[in-house]
């Protein structure tokens, strides 16, 4: 079984600080996820001047002003998304990131970056996801908001530019700050792989660790997962996330998920063998049998430790004629 990639989303929780950015990249090394991902956008290209704050927005922030406001106050600029490349290297952590707009995806291949997350907004966001088309490894498709029928319009969309399925990683996803259980369905993680044939992850966005587990066992390859330094801090996302020692605990439940997984066969174990002869059963003689005597089933018992005739071929030994005499207790060696 593959590694489980985990994905530290810091999203907007840095508050537009380049130093809360920085700790979020250390919080996400502490805890031994395989990325840190962050988002890069230019607010004039992603939203018009009154558009309102989402419900989540609004409930989350208790703040009275627009989207745009509220966006621009957590950009970050392409300076500082190449200075916290820089140190997530330091840290010896991947770096992600969302682009919203082409100029922030043209500027993420100037770093080099060939691995992309798209937000569930934008799965159906299709001048965007053409600028995908050349130099990328592997994306990460958000698909929150979306139906089965949406999610095969873009997939037939990013193949006939080029983009094929393996790069392609879809992660099931429900766009609330934080999810509620009876909307999370995670069975479409195990749909959405049958019936597009791709790798699958699980964008969690719910309170706990729980959904992420339940994902894992349903074949999630990918988990992501917000993470914050204070759940109090202002911020529409600060609240749902995971703090440093719940996420810690949670990469390693997640990586403990896998392990007692394990693949899809049925083995005796090395510590199995251990304990085999002492606890499997051999045939033992139940009473004391004279020479010539023909063996009946009540002559015999089942016992531990494994000897010489395993319980399973007890059958072997009936309707057959004693050699000699026998004590009971004697194991059955014919």
């Amino acid at each position: 079984m593959k590694k489980i990639f985990v994905i530290a989303e810091a999203g907007v929780n840095h508050n537009g600080n380049l130093i809360l950015a920085k700790k979020l990249i250390d919080l996400a090394a502490i805890a031994k996820a395989d990325y840190i991902k962050f988002q890069l956008y230019d607010t004039e290209s992603l939203v018009r001047d009154n558009a309102s704050l989402a419900p989540y927005q609004k409930k989350n922030t208790k703040f009275n002003y627009s989207q745009k406001t509220l966006l621009k106050k957590y950009e970050l600029s392409f300076e500082d998304i190449k200075k916290l490349l820089i140190y997530s290297k330091k840290k010896k952590i991947k770096f992600l990131c969302t682009p919203f707009d082409v100029t922030s995806i043209k500027n993420l291949k100037k770093l080099k970056l060939n691995i992309f997350k798209i937000a569930s907004p934008d799965l159906d966001n299709f001048p965007l996801l053409y600028n995908l088309r050349n130099g990328v490894k592997k994306i990460f498709l958000s698909t929150g908001m979306s139906s089965i029928s949406d999610i095969s319009k873009t997939i037939k969309f990013l193949e006939k530019i080029n983009v094929r399925k393996s790069k392609l990683i879809l992660l099931h996803c429900v766009s609330d700050y934080p999810a509620k259980k009876n909307d999370l369905n995670l069975m479409a993680i195990k749909l959405i792989k049958e019936r597009f044939k791709v790798k699958v992850g699980f964008s969690d966005h719910s309170n706990g660790s729980l959904a992420s587990v339940v994902a894992t066992t349903l074949g999630a390859e990918v988990i992501e997962k917000h993470i914050t330094l204070n759940k109090k801090l202002p911020g529409p996302d600060h609240s749902s996330s995971m703090n440093q020692k719940e996420f810690e605990n949670f990469v390693r439940l997640i990586r403990d998920t896998q392990i007692v997984l394990g693949k899809r066969s049925k083995k005796i174990t090395p510590n199995e063998k251990k304990n085999f002869k002492m606890v499997k059963r051999s045939v033992f003689f139940n009473n004391d049998v004279k020479k010539g005597s023909r063996y009946k089933i009540s002559d015999f018992i089942c016992l531990r430790p494994r000897k010489k005739l395993k319980s399973i071929n007890w059958k072997k030994v009936l309707n057959k004629t004693a050699k000699k005499n026998y004590k009971k207790g004697e194991f059955v060696n014919i």
